[in-house]
């Protein structure tokens, strides 16, 4: 689990620099960044900083030289290249870490009824109802090679759903609003994506790996749509 390995790592690094220093999970929290090398950032630095009256980047710098770069989540950044920035931290999810995410999400098929949909908002309406129309129709790929995922699926956009696939995990999400936030994201992402994207192309693994990502967002959206509206049930 990304947040929690993130956090246990943060936490046992900020014991090795601060012994006196006690870090709840809820001051450890994480947003989804749109910087070109990082995929999350986390402001507890801040937190810290305040605690201790150290300025915010020392505190960084120290918190990291001891952090463990585990690359079945991250991608390591031993050099903090771009790890800190002003005081924040940020994260390069691995690709690792998203093949593991897209296999989960489509192990199993998350179905939901036609007139199920009409419970939820507009907008969630549209992805869905395209969705099941889609998976309907379009068979799904053999002998899957996931391992090839990060790079066949190599458009910015296509990135970004893999990223927020990553960190939506509905287990490790906090409260409700993250779900609503992550819910719209994910869904505006989508349409935008496919407005501007054949699913179906003339290169069959685009097209396998572009199926993949798309069965997997629909089970995440339906996914949050449970979280987020608990009198939903499929």
């Amino acid at each position: 689990m990304l947040y929690q390995y993130l956090r246990t790592q943060i936490r046992t690094s900020v014991k090795l620099c601060y012994p006196s220093v006690e870090l709840a999970d809820s001051t450890i929290t994480f947003a989804y960044n749109h910087d070109k090398n990082t995929d999350l950032s986390s402001p507890f630095i801040f937190t810290l900083a305040k605690k201790t009256g150290i300025p915010a980047d020392s505190i960084a710098k120290q918190v990291m030289a001891c952090f463990y770069w585990d690359e079945k989540y991250v991608i390591p950044d031993p050099g903090l290249n771009y790890t800190i920035s002003s005081g924040y931290l940020n994260f390069a999810i691995s690709p690792a870490y998203l093949i593991e995410v897209v296999k989960e999400l489509t192990s199993f098929d998350s179905r939901i009824e036609e007139e199920q949909v009409a419970l939820f908002p507009e907008y969630i309406q549209r992805t869905l109802k395209k969705g099941i129309l889609f998976i309907r129709h379009t068979p799904w790929p053999e002998n899957i090679q996931y391992t090839n995922l990060p790079a066949l699926l190599s458009e910015k956009i296509e990135h970004s759903l893999l990223v927020l696939l990553a960190i939506s995990e509905p287990r490790e999400l906090h409260s409700s609003d993250a779900a609503l936030f992550l819910l719209r994201t994910i869904c505006s992402t989508l349409e935008n994506y496919v407005k501007k994207n054949a699913i179906l192309t003339n290169d069959r693994y685009i097209t396998e790996a572009r199926i993949i990502l798309f069965r997997a967002v629909h089970n995440r959206i339906i996914s949050l749509c449970r979280f987020y509206y608990p009198d939903f049930r499929s």
